[in-house]
């Protein structure tokens, strides 16, 4: 029975396209659908990779209500793009209040959009694009507004995304001598790069 190929129409038909593409779809449309595929696919691969960098996509900030929160979110053994460190961070007025945050994680030659409302410098240093006016933030710079949902940097307030932790109230340890303005633990702050968020943790003394 080796060779064997049984005398069945399916088989002896060759294959006919004109029989399975409809006739308004062209070989342009096709062709089209193909480069879209590959698009996608190469934007799936850079996303994962923790190289995205769209202008458009804006940066979310997360604040957690403790190390331990966090640890939840991200265990033992999340890779460096989902927790990178972030080395600085820098507050600056343009025509509205911009967040630069400064991490190691491309050494390839970048061009940041200075119009987002949060700029990331994957390089290490935004010295190049310095120009005097930028504000280095330290520990005392920066507090969460619980009650308005808001990053505080000096005098510029940004939106926070999401808070996840313990519900806050003017009783807890944290908030006694800070009222609605809770300070954030300047050591622990971390950029995920798979989904461009910007992670802050709550100096609750856990």
């Amino acid at each position: 029975m080796s060779g064997y190929i049984p005398k069945c129409p399916h088989f002896q038909q060759k294959l006919n396209l004109n029989s399975i593409i409809p006739k308004e779809v062209s070989t342009t449309s096709i062709q089209y659908l193909d480069m879209l595929f590959l698009h996608i696919l190469h934007f799936l691969i850079t996303y994962i990779s923790g190289y995205v960098s769209i202008k458009d996509m804006a940066t979310d900030i997360f604040v957690y209500g403790s190390l331990r929160y966090y640890k939840g979110h991200y265990p033992l053994g999340t890779t460096i793009f989902q927790e990178t460190p972030v080395y600085d961070m820098y507050a600056k007025m343009d025509n509205k209040p911009h967040l630069w945050i400064v991490t190691q994680t491309n050494v390839a030659k970048e061009r940041p959009s200075l119009t987002k409302t949060i700029v990331h410098f994957r390089n290490g240093t935004p010295d190049k694009y310095l120009e005097g006016d930028e504000i280095l933030l330290h520990q005392e710079s920066l507090r969460y507004n619980y009650k308005k949902q808001q990053l505080e940097v000096g005098k510029f307030t940004f939106h926070v995304n999401r808070y996840i932790g313990d519900k806050i109230t003017r009783t807890n340890k944290i908030t006694t001598f800070f009222r609605s303005r809770v300070p954030l633990y300047y050591r622990y702050r971390f950029y995920d790069a798979t989904r461009d968020r910007l992670c802050l943790i709550l100096n609750s003394r856990e």
